[in-house]
């Protein structure tokens, strides 16, 4: 008995069948692989906010961002560039015995949907990942014109408004303040890496990036601050009182009217 087998139009019939199919299926699946990236660097920003607080509740004041005072190395080692980052100890490594002490590969430090290129000289936990609110975790040390963010880190008696106070968020670099998210930032090149400090989606991002040579971003940071990392231009972020949510990126802009910066309290800066 002849065998039937499949026609010359039959197969080209079949073959634009399934091409069809995986047209149709390959963004929903982009989609969901998308969803579910930004599902998972929201519980990574969940258990770095319970980190944070736990460390509060045992010392009765947050981390500092960053700290030269310690003379000994800090878990993990110095990170990132000696020659454009701090040496020291960074928020994270105050956080170790939360996280981990392996905090070099601590994988909750990395934002899974970041937009920083692979094997970028910028591929480092300092850039592009997660970063804390200086106003509350400040710095041990820095220039003048980062003088209100100098001092003692915040304990949580002193945050009035602690559900509506940022902690720690998508951020291009691991400490971040409202000046960052101020809508008058001046397009200045970064001389140093916590210069180019972001909030990833930022419409404002956009015009900044477009004045070279005056963009205050690098060029590996232009696609993590101007087309975010999330959906929709959508960024995690972690606060003061332990929750966590997706926000969209424009409703962390600081705006300024006259002399007035709206916004700024209580979301960046907590009411004393």
């Amino acid at each position: 008995m002849a065998k039937k087998g499949f026609t010359l139009i039959e197969l080209l019939a079949a073959i634009g069948v399934i091409a069809l199919l995986l047209a149709l299926l390959l963004p929903a699946l982009q989609l969901a692989k998308k969803q579910a990236r930004t599902a998972l660097c929201l519980s990574n920003l969940h258990h770095l906010n319970l980190a944070l607080g736990s460390f509060e509740i045992d010392t009765r004041s947050y981390p500092y961002a960053f700290s030269n005072l310690i003379n000994t190395p800090p878990p993990g080692g110095y990170f990132g560039n000696s020659s454009y980052d701090r040496s020291g100890w960074w928020w994270f490594q105050f956080l170790s015995d939360y996280i981990g002490r392996d905090v070099r590969n601590c994988k909750l430090l990395q934002c899974p949907d970041r937009n920083i290129p692979a094997g970028s000289s910028y591929a480092n936990i300092l850039m592009g990942n997660y970063g804390v609110n200086l106003s509350v975790c400040t710095m041990s040390s820095g220039g003048s014109k980062q003088d209100e963010f100098i001092g003692e880190p915040l304990h949580a008696e002193l945050i009035s408004t602690p559900g509506d106070t940022l902690l720690v968020l998508d951020s291009g670099y691991a400490m971040i303040s409202w000046r960052h998210a101020a809508d008058d930032r001046p397009p200045t090149p970064p001389s140093k890496n916590e210069d180019a400090a972001y909030v990833p989606g930022l419409k404002m991002n956009q015009l900044l990036s477009s004045l070279s040579p005056s963009s205050p971003f690098y060029q590996e940071q232009l696609e993590d601050a101007v087309e975010g990392r999330h959906e929709f231009h959508r960024l995690n972020v972690g606060f003061a009182d332990g929750h966590c949510l997706t926000m969209e990126a424009e409703s962390l802009l600081v705006g300024k009217t006259g002399d007035i910066y709206k916004n700024q309290i209580p979301l960046w800066k907590p009411v004393k």
